[in-house]
């Protein structure tokens, strides 16, 4: 007996036609057609017929060798016959024997599954049922908020459009191989309603069938494939094999069971909102946290601790909206003050704000467009309270600025103030104090560039000038600030070492025309933070990707030493 004339037993010795367990008993033998299919050929998958377009004349088809237009799944070389009136189905299935017309004995004959059928008739969109399905009753289905409303609308569908393709007789229409094209988009209908977003309960075995969770039926063993032993619609009893005896192949399954409520993975499956970015964090404030992160749509995702100790929302993340081609960058210039910036569709900057007065600016759904067009993601500092810095270079890979001032206004008003230079990296920027602002950047030969924002209102060298720092580095250089008048920059150099240079209280660049060697040799760029005056902690992965550490003390001196670093492992 063939592989594919079980598929019409399976059907007939079982019948699920009606209640709950139509949708995960028709997705049970969908699934192991597949498994069949890719155990001749793992690279196979089952389609399906999306229902809302004519089958005999799909638009905008792929066609295979990269091209594209109308496409009729009826031909000799696929599904076979499609006319409006009921007849054989022809080629290819009357040469792969899928029927014999001279068979003897024959399935309708001998009720015999191992029996060729003498016949497989089919009309396509026949007087009776001339429509296909509409994007409006997918929809429909789909929105529905519970089990029970969305299956008997799927069911309504499936029915409809088993008359407009019409297989035979509704005992008899899995002799049809289009039934399993049917079936697998009732199965993708199914499957898109569980992954709507918001709804991880239609995941939950537990929780899926909402309403209808308690019958009997759903709670039973999904057959034949638990023991072969069943009962169809009628009443009628059924022993079937390999899952009955004498091979006992069963394996006992109710419909609650992961392997069925776990959906396929269809190409119109909402997957599980993921992010697309690195995130962001920031803190203003003992025990508040916020996280900024790309979703799988490219907007921007939110997510708060808060001093109540919870997290905001509780199960998921805020959808703060947009779409963005670069990951967010986030700054606090004091408590319940949060500003994110990140590049659009158009590489052009757009900003949003978390006011003290508990609202987000200039709406949870929109931004405020910045405008400009940009080469890397912003780079954003606050030196105090009203106050923030936005940097990024531009078309011309020049840095490029715009300020919000205290008196409540982006600073230049309407474009970026021009800062010159040519860059090869992203801008490090630090601040050690009100009105004090230090950019570093690379230049076209990979060596260091560095202008700074006085308290005197000047920008030193000047607006059009930088001042060369020298070196030559293979990452973009990490900047920070423990005090008044210090800074340390570091950067790997060009055999993978680290490499660094302070500016000290006394108006001086140490080493004073060139950079120290720190050692080491790295495979990601440095992370560096201080946690008070006179303390920095240097981190980076080395050759094996495993985690090294160096500390500058308050004794002045690197601890484990210049020359070496603080394995942390992998």
């Amino acid at each position: 007996m063939s592989w594919w004339f079980k598929q019409d037993e399976i059907h007939k010795v079982t019948h699920v036609h009606v209640g709950p367990e139509f949708l995960p008993w028709h997705r049970e033998i969908v699934n192991r057609l597949e498994e069949m299919l890719r155990s001749v050929n793992p690279k196979l998958s089952l389609h399906y017929w999306d229902w809302t377009q004519d089958p005999r004349a799909i638009p905008n088809a792929n066609l295979g060798d990269g091209r594209r237009g109308t496409l009729n799944l009826f031909t000799s070389d696929f599904m076979g016959y499609g006319g409006p009136t009921q007849q054989e189905i022809g080629e290819p299935w009357l040469n792969a024997g899928f029927y014999v017309p001279s068979a003897s004995p024959n399935r309708e004959t001998s009720d015999n599954p191992a029996d060729p059928p003498r016949l497989v008739t089919r009309a396509v969109g026949p007087a009776s049922a001339p429509s296909h399905a509409s994007e409006d009753q997918d929809e429909d289905i789909v929105s529905q908020a519970n089990y029970f409303a969305m299956r008997t609308r799927l069911q309504a569908v499936h029915n409809a459009m088993h008359g407009f393709v019409a297989m035979g007789r509704q005992h008899i229409s899995f002799r049809d191989p289009f039934v399993f094209l049917l079936h697998s988009n009732v199965d993708r209908l199914f499957a898109l309603w569980q992954t709507q977003r918001g709804h991880p309960e239609r995941l939950d075995p537990n929780y899926v069938y909402g309403p209808d969770s308690n019958d009997p039926g759903l709670n039973s063993n999904i057959e034949p494939w638990s023991t072969g032993h069943s009962f169809d619609s009628f009443g009628i009893e059924h022993f079937a094999r390999p899952w009955y005896m004498p091979e006992n192949m069963g394996m006992p399954r109710n419909y609650k069971h992961p392997s069925i409520v776990q959906p396929p993975m269809y190409d119109s499956n909402i997957p599980p909102d993921s992010f697309t970015s690195p995130p962001a964090a920031v803190s203003w404030g003992p025990d508040r946290l916020d996280i900024f992160a790309l979703g799988s749509r490219s907007q921007m995702r939110h997510r708060a601790w808060h001093v109540n100790g919870e997290w905001f929302p509780k199960d998921d993340w805020e959808d703060l909206s947009g779409e963005f081609t670069s990951p967010p960058t986030v700054v606090s210039w004091g408590p319940e003050r949060l500003d994110i910036f990140a590049l659009g569709l158009g590489k052009d900057m757009y900003h949003k704000a978390w006011h003290v007065n508990g609202e987000w600016y200039p709406s949870l759904g929109t931004w405020e467009p910045l405008g400009g067009q940009f080469t890397t993601p912003p780079t954003a500092v606050s030196w105090g309270p009203d106050r923030l810095d936005i940097f990024a270079l531009g078309t011309r890979n020049e840095m490029r600025h715009r300020a919000w001032h205290v008196n409540g206004e982006w600073f230049p008003k309407d474009d970026w103030e021009d800062l010159s230079g040519e860059f090869t990296s992203p801008p490090t920027v630090v601040s050690w104090g009100p009105e004090r602002l230090d950019i570093f950047a690379l230049g076209l030969g990979k060596d260091m560039y560095h202008k700074a924002w006085h308290v005197n209102g000047e920008w030193y060298p000047s607006l059009g000038t930088w001042e060369p720092l020298g070196g030559q580095f293979t990452t973009p250089p990490t900047a920070v600030s423990w005090g008044p008048d210090r800074l340390d920059i570091f950067a790997l150099g060009t055999r993978n070492e680290m490499r660094h240079r302070a500016w000290h209280v006394n108006g001086e660049w140490f080493p004073k025309d060139d950079w120290e060697d720190l050692s080491g040799e790295f495979t990601s760029p440095p992370t560096v933070v201080s946690w008070g005056p006179e303390r920095l902690d240097i981190f980076a992965l080395g050759l094996g990707k495993d985690m090294y550490h160096k500390a500058w003390h308050v004794s002045g001196e690197w601890y484990p030493s210049l020359g070496t670093w603080e394995p942390l492992g992998a």
